[in-house]
């Protein structure tokens, strides 16, 4: 992995990872940034594969701890006080609960295979993902799931594990982001035709709105923006001035 310097544009620095790197989480306390590793795809199965999680000190980028796993890494999130992962792994429909420090699969949460997963070979599953996308409420009490293969997400209670609601959404649900707000679960859809985020209330447990965007989205996240740039990039109307008239006695 290469860190870049944002002000420069320049590349500062970099550490080793296992094959095909492809997620990046900082450990809540900011002190290290965990890399996923899915293995070389394009290999048969069986061949040596580094499918891992890196662990670098996010400062010096010095790797202080390799987590070796027998499936490739997917999305992860750490809890709120960074003492579990929640991680997705290819071709499992669920994701598991895994010591940060150790790599010890803790628990499994396995999830249904629906809709079009259900008539799937893993051979078939989209990129090896069966579940691709996965996040935690505002409040740490529920997890976000997307269910890439099965069309849903799926919302967990994250202390017992036991699944709150399933959620049918667009095709192939692909990545899960919560809200700054910590209120909701934004999901991209992916597949083709489908081209939208679904908006998932952690409260209400259903998706209240679907929201069109580009051709196959990928991540998302979330920013403020003055009304000021997006007016002047015209996604906002320019505010007409009133006029006030002050009458004298």
């Amino acid at each position: 992995m290469q860190a870049i310097d944002t002000q420069t544009h320049s590349f500062i620095g970099s550490f080793a990872t296992g094959d095909w790197p492809h997620v990046l989480e900082f450990s809540p306390n900011g002190r290290y940034v965990y890399n996923g590793s899915l293995g070389n795809q394009l290999l048969p199965d069986g061949a040596p594969n580094k499918m891992q999680i890196t662990v670098a000190d996010a400062r010096t980028l010095k790797v202080v701890r390799t987590l070796p796993f027998d499936a490739g890494v997917r999305p992860f999130v750490f809890s709120h006080d960074g003492r579990l992962l929640y991680v997705q792994f290819s071709y499992f429909n669920g994701f598991r609960v895994v010591d940060p420090v150790t790599g010890n699969v803790l628990r499994t949460k396995n999830l249904p295979v629906r809709g079009p997963g259900a008539h799937m070979k893993p051979s078939d599953y989209p990129n090896q993902a069966a579940h691709h996308g996965i996040d935690i409420s505002g409040d740490g009490r529920t997890i976000c799931d997307a269910a890439t293969i099965s069309n849903y997400v799926a919302l967990v209670a994250r202390r017992s594990l036991t699944t709150e609601a399933i959620i049918p959404v667009g095709d192939q649900p692909a990545e899960a982001e919560t809200s700054l707000d910590g209120r909701y679960c934004f999901v991209a859809n992916r597949g083709p035709g489908s081209n939208s985020v679904s908006v998932i209330s952690y409260a209400k447990r259903r998706e209240i709105r679907r929201i069109r965007v580009g051709k196959h989205p990928q991540e998302e996240t979330e920013g403020f923006v003055s009304d000021s740039v997006l007016r002047a990039g015209g996604f906002l109307r320019k505010r007409h001035r009133t006029h006030s008239h002050t009458h004298g006695r």
